[in-house]
Formats: structure tokens, C-alpha cells, sequence
């Protein structure tokens, strides 16, 4: 006879957890980190390059939140590739944001 995952741990990944306190501390913070953002970007409370920083750290803040609040990332029961996955995710993505902002900066003024 087979044993599920479900049985061997104990619960099943649908079951219900009563009202989802996680997910609305997960939208409440999603809103309060795009308002800082957007603060800092209206009220033009810092140069460039500090504000660029400092939203680009906002942005991981909000990765984060998105993972642990509504993807459940610490809870899942799956295999251990999906973490390298996810982690060959975050690569790529810093590698084109960098590699943008790197492009970027040089504003087509070089020459080839």
C-alpha cells in the first residue's frame, strides 16, 4: 500500500486554515511597500541614485512578501529542485536588471 505525501505529513495542501490572516498581512504589506515607493518617487525625497537603491531594495522586500504571504514558500511539501529552480530564477533576473542598468547607463555615448 502507498503513502501519500498528504498522509505522511499529516495534512493535505488544500485543506482549509479558517479566515487567511496570511494573505491579508501579505496585501497589507504589498500596499504599504508600492506606497513608500510611490512617496519616494513623488515627493522626490532623494537624489537619483540613492532613490534607485532605495526602490530596488523595496522590490526585494516585496519579492519576499509575495513568496513567503501568498506563495506559501516556507510551507510547500515539494521536491528540493524547486528551490534551485527558484534560485536559477534569481539569477537570470538579476543578471537582465543589472545587465540593463548597465546598458543604461553609458547612455549610447560610447564608441564601437
Amino acid at each position: 500500500m502507498a503513502v501519500s505525501q498528504e498522509q505522511l505529513h499529516g495534512h493535505s495542501p488544500h485543506k482549509e486554515h479558517g479566515f487567511p490572516w496570511s494573505h491579508i498581512v501579505g496585501y497589507i504589506l504589498s500596499i504599504v511597500l508600492t506606497l513608500i515607493a510611490l512617496w519616494m518617487v513623488l515627493g522626490k525625497t532623494l537624489t537619483p541614485r540613492p532613490l534607485m537603491t532605495t526602490i530596488m531594495i523595496l522590490a526585494g522586500f516585496q519579492v519576499l512578501v509575495q513568496l513567503v504571504f501568498f506563495m506559501h514558500f516556507w510551507e510547500a511539501l515539494g521536491p528540493r529542485y524547486h528551490m534551485l529552480a527558484l534560485t536559477l530564477g534569481g539569477v537570470f533576473a538579476v543578471a537582465i536588471i543589472a545587465g540593463s542598468i548597465w546598458i543604461m547607463t553609458f547612455g549610447g555615448y560610447q564608441a564601437y
